[in-house]
Order: structure tokens, then sequence, then C-alpha cells
């Protein structure tokens, strides 16, 4: 066996360089280094377009901030102006409180920006236009004269009532003084009294029949203590629903309490609203929990929930106004006074409120030429009034690929833009401030959606040019790498080649060599020796012969020389024939091959010469990879249309990755070249060309150490090869 050294593989590859050297040179000098060059160049040219790209989009980003920075603070002036106007127009100087709220809605009408309109009084007053009739009145009640002359007969009646516990007595007493009456008050007032002990005795049905009566006629009185006697009533009226557990009415009035709250006819300041609210809210929740959900109208809590909500941002604007009062208008009254501008100004100031930006525009009231009285007008702008700010500018598209987000820097909350314009972690493009609107915002531009700072990559002709580039480079360098590894594999496998022929050449010519020097020497004087040395002579130079013939066809083959002469012939005998002749060159000593063959096998048209070379390569395999002393069978038989020559021997078996492999040239499998180091690689590739020629097939059959199977298929009809 012939050893190759561990450095051949390194060598092949270096001769193959070798073999190339000018073919190396032309495609670096030619190809290489000129595509090198150009795509240098064209990285270049794109980064500097690029660079200008950017440059031109942050002019125009910066453009844009500016743009709606003028826009901003001209809304702001204009809504300061609007202000400025209702804060010297004739209603508030002559204090029409009619006028005013007219005033209010036709000089603010289409305005964007308005806001929670709100007066604040010389005193601790504070009135709201948009939901108050008239400023919250702190006078005390004035109780009519004949209300103080039923005091002997009423005090038996409030006796009976709380004192004794006779509510029928205290009833008839009230009904009483109720008939003598005339005052229009003094009725409604005795009625509610009346109301009151018919629901403590029971009987709520009657109670609520005088509840509804006062609600209906008496919504401009109050009670005895100053409360609006209708909003007294329909709480009483609730109460009473609730304890006779008459949900359906129950639902209904309770809506329409929350829109008589809403609409507040009586001017109810902030603490009055905010209890009444709170206590319809629990009435509310509690016929809620005591209901089944059945008997709850559709929408109803829905409709609760909205008009809370209102209720609620109502509750909110009082106490937005409560802290002006306190925090901001007396450092403007000092403000003002100190720098002698009574009239004519707007004050323009941004605070934090309840985690809300708020802004104020306030401007001083002069009211009958006394313009230092302390009253003034302001519009309190919340959060969600101010987005509303940027509705103008929503239909001026921000420039390609950025989104504008407007940022407090009181609170850190989005004033205008989405949130999703503002992903975790993600950092402003651009950034700039507003100045001159008195809005304590910054204006942001985030990356967003298609249509960058850059150019798509594909849109750009280098682009393209460096793409042709490294592909010509890829496809060049592929070609020059296969053509070197295509000449390293051919130079080794001649070299394999080579190696395998000269030691298959080298084992008979040495042991002939030898013989000859016996028998001519005189050493063999015994003629039965001398036959047997001629005979060993025969068996050697046979085996040179057919290794000759191997590679002399295997080049006609390659060359595309090899005829074939197709005759019909008994493909049973010529099998047992070349089985004979195999025994008898091969010498297969401890082998035994056993033959079969169907009856009435058809003739089939072959070249015998070129069956028996492929039979015969096929044999030689066979012995070749079984292990010593073993049986080798051989069949004949009829399939269909054609005849099947079957080899099976018991060997060491063929892995299937390597099954399709063993019919390539000069291939040889690991495990075969192992047990077998002997053998060209050429045997297989022959038959495969042989069977092929006569329009047949080889199929292999095989299992790692359960041996091998080879059947040659050929057809019964054969054609031309």
């Amino acid at each position: 066996m012939i050893l190759l050294p561990s450095a051949a593989p390194c060598a092949t590859f270096k001769d193959a360089l070798g073999r190339h050297k000018k073919l190396l040179a032309v495609y670096v000098v030619v190809v290489f280094l000129p595509a090198l060059l150009l795509a240098v160049f064209g990285i270049r040219a794109i980064a500097n377009e690029r660079y200008k790209l950017r440059q031109r989009t942050f002019d125009e980003q910066r453009a844009f901030l500016a743009d709606v920075k003028s826009e901003v603070a001209d809304l702001i002036d204009r809504r300061a102006s609007s202000l400025k106007g209702l804060a010297s127009s004739p209603a508030f100087l002559e204090g029409d409180l009619g006028a005013i709220r007219g005033a209010i809605s036709a000089g603010l009408q289409g305005e964007s920006l308005i806001g929670e309109i709100v007066i604040w009084g010389s005193a601790d007053e504070m009135w709201f236009p948009a939901f108050q009739e008239s400023p919250p009145r702190a006078d005390s009640i004035a109780v009519p004269e004949g209300w103080k002359a039923l005091g002997p007969e009423l005090r038996e009646a409030e006796t009976s009532e709380f004192g004794r516990g006779e509510l029928s007595k205290a009833i008839t007493r009230y009904r009483r003084l109720h008939g003598e009456a005339h005052d229009r008050r003094i009725k409604a007032w005795l009625l509610n009294r009346i109301a009151r002990c018919e629901a403590k005795q029971g009987d709520r049905v009657t109670a609520a029949a005088i509840y509804r009566s006062l609600i209906e006629t008496c919504s401009d009185l109050p009670t005895e203590s100053g409360r609006p006697l209708e909003l007294a009533a329909r709480f009483e009226l609730l109460d009473a629903l609730l304890a006779d557990r008459d949900l359906e009415r129950f639902f209904d009035d309770s809506l329409e309490t929350y829109s008589r709250l809403q609409d507040n006819p009586w001017s109810l300041a902030g603490a009055p609203f905010q209890f009444y609210a709170d206590m319809l809210r629990e009435k509310t929740e509690a016929a809620l929990a005591s209901a089944a959900a059945a008997v709850v109208p559709a929408g109803y809590r829905a409709a609760v929930e909205n008009r809370q909500d209102l209720i609620d941002k109502r509750m909110t604007a009082w106490r937005l106004a409560r802290t002006v009062r306190t925090d901001v208008l007396p450092g403007l009254t000092r403000d003002l006074e100190g720098e002698g501008r009574a009239e004519g100004l707007v004050l323009k100031t941004a605070f934090a409120f309840e985690d809300h930006d708020v802004v104020a525009l306030i401007a001083r009231l002069d009211r009958a030429g006394a313009a230092r009285d302390g009253a003034f007008l302001g519009a309190l702008l919340m959060l969600g009034d101010m987005k509303r700010l940027f509705d103008p500018l929503a239909s001026q598209p921000a420039p390609p690929g950025v989104a504008l987000v407007a940022r407090s820097n009181l609170t850190g909350g989005i004033v205008f833009g989405s949130p999703g314009q503002d992903p975790p972690g993600a950092r402003p493009v651009l950034t700039d401030v507003l100045q001159g609107s008195s809005l304590p915002w910054r204006l942001e531009l985030y990356p967003a959606g298609p249509g960058g700072p850059d150019i798509p990559l594909y849109r750009n002709l280098f682009f393209w040019i460096i793409l042709a580039l490294l592909v010509i480079l890829f496809i060049g360098s592929g070609l020059v790498v296969r053509t070197i590894v295509q000449e390293a594999s051919l130079l080794k496998l001649k070299s394999d080649f080579i190696a395998s022929v000269s030691h298959e050449f080298k084992t008979p010519l040495t042991a002939m060599g030898a013989i000859l020097e016996h028998l001519l020497g005189g050493d063999v004087e015994d003629p039965v020796k001398t036959r047997e040395y001629v005979g060993i002579l025969q068996h050697d130079s046979d085996r040179l012969k057919r290794l000759v013939k191997n590679v002399l066809d295997f080049s006609k083959i390659e060359d595309g020389k090899r005829d074939y002469r197709l005759r019909p012939a008994d493909v049973a005998r010529l099998v047992e024939r070349e089985i004979r002749s195999f025994e008898k060159e091969s010498g297969t000593a401890g082998f035994r091959i056993g033959f079969r063959t169907d009856d009435g096998v058809s003739a089939v048209p072959l070249d015998e010469e070129a069956i028996g070379q492929a039979l015969h390569n096929i044999l030689d395999n066979a012995v070749k990879f079984s292990p010593g002393d073993a049986t080798i069978d051989v069949e004949v038989r009829k399939k269909d249309d054609a005849v099947e020559i079957a080899v099976r021997d018991k060997g060491i078996g063929i892995p299937e990755n390597e099954q399709k492999k063993i019919f390539e040239k000069f291939y040889r499998g690991k495990r075969a070249a192992s047990v077998s180091p002997t053998g060209t690689g050429l045997g297989l590739a022959l038959v495969r060309h042989i069977v092929h020629a006569h329009h047949g097939d080889v199929v292999i059959q095989s299992r790692p150490g359960e041996g091998t199977r080879v059947s040659i298929i050929l057809p019964v009809r054969g054609g031309q090869p």
C-alpha cells in the first residue's frame, strides 16, 4: 500500500496555483483592482450625498419648528386680544349679567381656544358664565312676614313631628296652616314639611306626589335654609323611591336630577355643587347595588358616567379658579399697581395644576371706571383645551420621516402628538422651545414612518454600480477558485490513480520477475513445480492484461470512442462462462461462487465481451470486500421485458451516503480503501457506462456489515448504444 505524505493536498493546491499564475495576475489587474477602486469611490459618493441630504433635511426641520412656534405665538396673541376686547365691552362696564353671557358667547364664537371663562369679583366670588346664569349669591334668605306670624301654631306642629313623634297630628296642623297661608314661599315650605312627615310614617307614594308638585311649581324658590327647593325636593323624592323599591322611577328621576344639576339654574358655587353631586352619586350607586342586572335600563350606567364626568370637570374648573384666586391674582394685582398699568393688559402665565398644564389668560375688568376694584376676567386653559391649539397645525404636514410632539416642561406630559410617536427609549432628532407664547412647552421631532433623511440604497445609482461590481467580483472569484480547485482535484485524482495503478502493476510484476529469475537460473528442476510457476505467470499476465484493458477502455469512454457490437446472446451461458473464467483467473481460494438461473431466459442483444468485463469487475469487488471463506451468489432472472444479472456477497457493505458516489471515476469508499488497498477506482465506473450503453440499469442494494447486491438489468429488446 502506498502512503501519501500529509502535505500532499497542500502541495497539490500549490501546484494548481502555480499552473494558473497568469490567470490570477490577469484577474487581479483587470478585474479585482479596478472593481475595488470603483467600489471605494462609490461608497464615498454615497456618503457625501447622504450628508448633503441630512443637512438639507435638518434645515427643513428647523424651518418647520420655527413656523410652528410662530403659529402658536400668533394663536395665543389672538386669544389674548379677544379676551381684552371682552374685558372692555359695554356689558362688563355696565355689569349687565345677561349681556355679559351674551358677549362671551358672541365674542368667542368660533374660537378653538376658549377654555373655561371665569370672572373673579372684588370679594371672594367667582362666576363661570358658561354654566352659571348669575354669580353665586351669598346673601341670607329673607323670611316672609307671614312665616313669623305662624309662630305658636308652627311650633306646635314641629313639636308633634319632632318631640312626640305624632306625625298624623303634625300633618294635620301643617295642612291647616297651608290652607290659611297666602304667600307662595310659605305654602311651598309647608308642603315640603307635609311630604317629609308622610315619608316618615311610611306613606311614600303621597310624599312622592307632593315632591313632584314642588319640583314642577317651585323651581325658583329656596328652602327655609336657603337651598334650592327644587333640588331638595328631588333628593327627597329619590330617597322615597329608593326606600319604596320603585327602581324604575328612581332611574328616570335620577337622570333628570343629573341633568338639572348640570344646568345649575340656581348658580350654585363650588362647595354646594360638589355636595349635591356627591350625594347624588351615593344614591345612584346604592340603587345600582340593590338592583338586579335585568332591572337596570340599557345605557343607564353609561349615561350616569357621562353626566358624572361632566360634573367632575366643572369641579376641576372651580378648584382651578380657586387656585388662580389664591396663587396668581395677588401677585398680578401687585405687578399691575407697581407698574401703573391697570388697563389694556392681558397676563399670560402657565403653571402645573393636578398633574396638568394650565395656561391662564387674565385681563383686568374696568367696571364703571373703577379699574382697580379687584375684578378680573380670565380664560383657564387645561391640557385638553390646549390640544385644540394645534388643530390648525395638523393640516400642515411635518417634513417626511418625522412626527411633531409638544411636551410640557412642567409635567413632562405630551400636549400634542400621539404617544405612539414617542416610543420608549426613542430620542428626538430635533428639539426647540416655545418662546413668546407663555407656553412652557418644547417641540420635539421624532423619527416616524418612511421617508427619513436617508435615501434608500436601492434608489441610489452608486449602490447599483457597487452591487454590480460586487457581483462581478463574486462571480470572477468563484470562477477562479473553482478552476484552481478543479485543477487541484484533478491533480490529486491523477496522483492517486498513478499510485493505485503503480501498485496494481508492481505486485504481479514483482511476482513474475521472481518466478522468471528462478526458472531462468535453473533453480526449478521438478516439472510439476515448473508447470505451477508457469500457471502463476499466466494468471498474473491475465491480471495485467485485464488491468490494462480497463484503463484503455476507460480512456476510450472518456474520449467517446468505445464501440459496442450487439448480438443476441444467451445471458445464462455468458454469465456461467464468465464465472468459470473468473475462478480460473483469480484463483479464489476460500470462496465459493454459486450460480442459479431461471428457465427460459430470453436471449438479449448485447456485447458479450463488454458485459463479461462488467460482470468480472463486479465479481472482483465482491471477492475483495468480503471476508475469507465466503459465498458469492450469482443469479440470472427474468423480469418482464428485461433480464437481471444479480451478484450478492456477504461482505462489508456500502454506506448509504456512498452508494451514488461509487460509480464515479477514481472514487473509493473510506472503508473499502482500508479493507483492500488495491484498486484503481475505475471498475464500477466502467460497469455503469457499459450497462447504460446497453440501455440497461445498475441497481445497488447494500447495508454496512450485511453485504451488497449488485444487479445488472438488460432489456430484452435492446437498441443502438
